[in-house]
């Protein structure tokens, strides 16, 4: 049982238990510990998300544009990595430690070579990043930074996506990277998982790279200033965007 689920108990308790003034006392003492707790909040977000999802789906049409950015952005991600002198086997793997169900070379692995050049010359005409051909370069990638720049990338590229206007609400790309990409449910989502490990190593794991401005690698300038002035992720929400998220 979890942390947070034991706590949901023994609130519980108290109220049927405990004299009132003393049970009040307990459950505000277990909702501070609910509110510090990770679970409780990715389980808080993800009941969020859970609502805006149906809310969009009956409000608004299908955004197959952010869906079809936010797959071929993870794709290029790999194959950026894999330019770098990554094994494609490790930068699946260490996609699926952070949380993804399939690292993205497995997915290239059900399309035909065909569709694949095609898709990414298509993200590529739509972002304006540059996607490196297959192939190993001769330098070497710490593998074990694989899991952190992957989510760096995946961040950067959707801030990219939503200051073009790809991504109408910011919770959108979680529900897309749990939809399209597996991304574990109970992380709470791509996006939620880095507000909980903060911003600023995320960026310094793409500045260390040192990539190309024309690489999907290269922080956006709006990812840059969001975390230079201290904005959140979710400091973008617009009123309609916390409307359908039910805050």
């Amino acid at each position: 049982m979890t942390a947070a689920a034991q706590a949901v108990i023994r609130a519980v308790e108290a109220a049927a238990l405990l004299p009132f003034e003393r049970g009040v006392a307990l459950e505000e003492v277990l909702a501070q510990d609910l509110a510090r707790d990770a679970e409780a909040r990715a389980a808080r977000y993800r009941a969020r998300l859970a609502h805006f999802a149906r809310a969009s789906a009956r409000d608004e049409p299908p955004n197959d544009a952010a869906a079809t950015w936010v797959r071929q952005g993870y794709w290029a991600i790999g194959r950026s990595l894999l330019a770098r002198g990554a094994r494609p086997e490790a930068i699946d793997a260490a996609a699926r430690q952070i949380g993804f169900a399939t690292g993205p070379f497995a997915m290239m692995e059900t399309r035909s070579g065909e569709e694949i050049v095609r898709e990414f010359d298509a993200f590529a005409r739509a972002s304006g990043w540059r996607v490196p051909a297959s192939g190993f370069a001769q330098a070497s990638l710490d593998e074990a930074l694989l899991g952190g720049i992957v989510h760096a990338g995946m961040v950067n590229l959707c801030v990219a996506a939503q200051a073009a206007g790809v991504l109408r609400h910011t919770m959108e790309a979680d529900v897309i990277a749990a939809r399209d990409l597996g991304f574990e449910a109970a992380k709470g989502g791509l996006l939620f998982q880095a507000e909980e490990q903060g911003l600023l190593p995320l960026l310094r794991a793409l500045q260390g790279l040192r990539a190309e401005a024309a690489s999907v690698l290269a922080p956006v300038p709006e990812f840059s200033r969001m975390v230079n002035e201290g904005r959140r992720l979710f400091d973008e929400v617009t009123p309609r965007d916390a409307s359908l998220a039910g805050a």
